[in-house]
This record gives C-alpha cells, sequence and structure tokens, in this order.
C-alpha cells in the first residue's frame, strides 16, 4: 500500500474548506440583519410559479421596546403588500395590512399561510440562488436593507429556519 503525504499548509486549506461547508450547510438561516433592537433572520423569497407573484418571509427579533414594521419594498417588482392570514370559518383568509406591530420582546415570524411579503409584477425571474433586494420600514427603530435568498419550494420549510406550530 501506498502512503499519501500531505504539505502542512495543504492540511489546513483542507481543514479550513470543510469547516466553511459546514457552516454554511449547518446554517441555512443566511445573514442576520441588526437595526437597534431588532435582529431579523431566515430571510427568503420563494421561487415563484410562472408569471406568478413572488413572496419573502423573515423574522424579527425585537429585543427592545414596541415597534411596527410599515412598510415592506424592493426594486424588483412594481408593489409588494404586507398580508396577514385570519382564520375565518374553518377557513384562512389572506387580508392586506399596513402595519405589523412587533411587540417589545416579541418574535414575529413572516411565513407561508402566516403574515407575508406578496411582490407583484416582478421585474426579472427569481431563480433559485439568486438574490432580491428588500427595504424593511419600522416605525421606531427605521429602515434597513436586506437580501433576501431565493429558494426553491423544496428547500423552502430548511430556510424559514424551527417554527412554532
Amino acid at each position: 500500500p501506498s502512503a499519501v503525504t500531505l504539505a502542512p499548509s495543504s492540511i489546513v486549506a483542507c481543514v479550513v474548506a470543510l469547516a466553511l461547508v459546514t457552516v454554511v450547510a449547518c446554517h441555512p438561516a443566511g445573514p442576520e440583519y441588526h437595526l437597534g433592537p431588532l435582529t431579523l433572520t431566515h430571510v427568503v423569497s420563494p421561487e415563484p410559479q410562472r408569471g406568478g407573484p413572488g413572496g419573502a418571509y423573515f423574522t424579527i427579533i425585537n429585543a427592545g421596546a414596541d415597534d411596527t414594521l410599515l412598510s415592506v419594498t424592493t426594486p424588483d417588482a412594481d408593489s409588494s403588500m404586507m398580508h396577514r392570514s385570519v382564520p375565518m370559518g374553518g377557513m384562512v383568509r389572506m387580508e392586506m395590512t399596513d402595519a405589523v406591530p412587533i411587540g417589545a420582546g416579541d418574535t414575529v415570524r413572516f411565513e407561508p399561510v402566516a403574515d407575508h411579503v406578496m411582490l407583484v409584477g416582478l421585474h426579472r425571474t427569481l431563480v433559485a440562488g439568486d438574490s432580491l433586494p428588500l427595504t424593511l420600514t419600522f416605525r421606531n427603530a427605521g429602515t434597513v436593507v436586506v437580501a433576501a435568498r431565493v429558494v426553491s419550494y423544496a428547500d423552502l420549510d430548511a430556510a424559514l429556519g424551527p417554527r412554532a406550530r
């Protein structure tokens, strides 16, 4: 049997590469964004159906006083609308809302069949691996620009992270 000898620098390079792959594979949430006491995580947009509207989902963690999400916009769509899903008679109805309260110490999740952002009139085709800029405006904390990772529907649950259901 023959032996393979690696230089110390090659071993270090292999270990670093393996560590980076592990971090990316184990942390599908993507980057965190901070705006004062607010932290935004799991910022994603699923690939829209052909010709259909897009969507955006994220988690807002509020470590400070009450705040309110006033708008979510993107230059890549004609319009964006925040929606709430409201139970009615055993069904869930989608209603547009102008503001979403973010209570002190609360975590608010924008996810399918719940609060979400609908993107109408997309200016480009979104495919998994793309990035979609979103501007979120809060009453107290101000404005932050984030990059939503475009993911396939097959990968959406993992990209949204753990949820209480």
